[in-house]
C-alpha cells in the first residue's frame, strides 16, 4: 500500500481571559463561543470536531452529521447513521461511523463513510475479518493519509471485560479497500476502553510515523509500528483529566500534547511539550506549557469527552465540550529559532511545505503554506507564504 507521510503540523496554546498563562511567549484570544446547539440529547451527539470555520458533529438521534457555523448556526448537515464517531484524514475529509451504536462493528455492511470536504465524494467501506474490532467502540480517531485514495484509520474496540491490546488498520489503497493490508495488529501496554481514539502524527526529529493512543481515563501512550504491531511508550502528562480529546501537533520545531485537564469531566485543557529521550522514555515535564482553566462548575456529559483541533494555518484552536460550548481561539507561541536568532551561517538540510490541513511536502501547496527549513545543526525554522 502506498504510505503518505504527512506531518500532523499545528500550533500552540492556551490561555485567555479566563486562563493562568505558565510559560512566556504564549498568548490566546477566545475569538467565538457559543451554546451547545445541537437539538437532540447530549449523548446522541458524543464527538465532533473543529475545521474551517465550522463545526461537525456527529448526531445519531438526527441520523446525520450536523455542522454549525461559529455563530452556533446550522448550516447543513450530511446522512450519516445511527452511530456517534466522527473524525478526519489528514487529507481534510470526514470520516464517520456506521456502526450502530452501541453495538459492534460489523463485516456485512458497510461501517465507515468519508465524504469529502467539498461533499462532493462519498465512499463508504466494509470491515474485512481480519480487521474487525469486536468490541464496542463509540468514537473514531483521525486517519492518516487521504481515505478517499491512499490512507489509514486504525480502530479500537474493547469487548466488556476483557483487556483489550488489539487495533484494527483499515486501510484503503487506489481509491479501494486494500484487504491485503488490513489486519488486527497488537499493541502490547495499552489500556483501552469504547472511549479510545488513536491520532497519528510525526514529531520533530523523527523519521516515523507515531501514534497517539488516547483514552480517556488512563495514561496516553505512543506507539510506532514494530513490523506488523506496535512498541508502546507511556506518556504522563501534567495535570491530565479523566477526558477524552487529547491532540499531538508540532510546532515551532517542537512537539507537543493538548489535553483536557482536572477538574475531571470539565471543560478545561492544557498543552505539555513532549521529550522523546534516548533512552526510549518520553518526558512532559512537571506542568503543562500553558492551561485554559475550566470553566463549567459540573459534568456537561456522562462519556467523559472535551475533543480540542487545532488548524495550524489560521492560528485557530477548536474546541466541543459536548453539552457544554464550542469555542475558538487565535493564538501565538515562541519559535525556537528564527531570522533574528540566527548569528552564524547554517546549512541547510531540507525545506518541507505544510498546508493547513497538516499535510507535508517539499513542494509549496496552492493557498497558505508554513514553510519548515530544517538546518544541520538541529534547528529549524518556520514561515508563513501564499502561494
Amino acid at each position: 500500500m502506498k504510505k503518505i507521510l504527512l506531518l500532523a503540523a499545528c500550533a500552540a496554546m492556551f490561555t485567555s481571559a479566563f486562563a493562568d498563562t505558565t510559560a512566556d511567549g504564549y498568548t490566546i484570544t477566545k475569538s467565538t463561543d457559543v451554546a451547545w446547539p445541537a437539538t437532540s440529547a447530549t449523548s446522541d451527539c458524543r464527538q465532533g470536531f473543529g475545521m474551517n470555520n465550522k463545526f461537525y458533529i456527529q448526531n445519531k438521534a438526527e441520523q446525520q452529521v450536523q455542522v454549525y457555523d461559529l455563530t452556533g448556526k446550522l448550516v447543513s448537515s450530511i446522512p450519516s447513521a445511527n452511530a456517534t464517531g466522527i473524525s478526519f484524514d489528514q487529507a481534510g475529509n470526514l470520516v464517520i461511523s456506521l456502526c450502530e451504536f452501541p453495538g459492534s462493528f460489523r463485516t456485512d455492511t458497510a461501517q465507515i463513510k468519508v465524504v469529502s470536504a467539498d461533499g462532493k465524494t462519498v465512499k463508504n467501506y466494509n470491515l474485512p475479518a481480519d480487521t474487525l474490532i469486536k468490541g464496542r467502540s463509540d468514537f473514531l480517531g483521525v486517519a492518516e493519509g487521504n481515505m478517499l485514495t491512499d490512507g489509514t484509520l486504525y480502530l479500537v474496540g474493547q469487548i466488556t471485560g476483557i483487556p483489550n491490546t488489539v487495533v484494527g488498520v483499515l486501510s484503503v489503497a487506489d481509491g479501494e479497500l486494500d484487504a491485503d493490508n488490513s489486519y488486527k495488529a497488537d499493541a502490547p501496554g495499552v489500556v483501552s476502553s469504547t472511549s479510545t481514539v488513536i491520532m497519528p502524527w510525526q514529531p520533530v526529529g523523527s523519521e516515523d510515523m507515531h501514534y497517539l493512543y488516547v483514552t480517556r481515563n488512563a495514561t496516553p501512550f505512543d506507539m510506532v509500528k514494530d513490523g506488523d504491531n506496535f512498541k508502546v511508550t507511556g506518556i504522563t502528562l501534567p495535570n491530565k483529566g479523566a477526558c477524552n480529546g487529547a491532540f499531538p501537533f508540532v510546532y515551532g520545531g517542537k512537539n507537543y500534547i493538548a489535553y483536557p485537564t482536572l477538574a475531571n469531566y470539565r471543560d478545561g485543557f492544557a498543552v505539555a511539550e513532549i521529550t522523546f529521550n534516548a533512552d526510549g522514555t518520553i518526558s512532559a515535564g512537571d506542568a503543562p506549557v500553558m492551561q485554559v482553566n475550566a470553566v463549567a462548575t459540573a459534568n456537561a456529559n456522562d462519556f467523559q469527552a472535551d475533543w480540542i483541533t487545532v488548524e495550524p494555518s489560521t492560528q485557530t484552536i477548536y474546541q466541543i465540550y459536548p453539552g457544554g460550548n464550542l469555542r475558538t481561539y487565535k493564538f501565538t507561541a515562541p519559535q525556537t529559532t528564527g531570522v533574528n536568532d540566527v548569528t552564524t551561517a547554517k546549512t541547510v538540510k531540507n525545506v518541507t511545505y505544510v498546508n493547513a490541513l497538516g499535510m507535508q511536502s517539499a513542494e509549496p501547496f496552492e493557498g497558505v503554506n508554513i514553510v519548515v527549513t530544517n538546518y544541520t545543526d538541529g534547528s529549524h525554522t518556520s514561515t508563513k507564504v501564499m502561494k
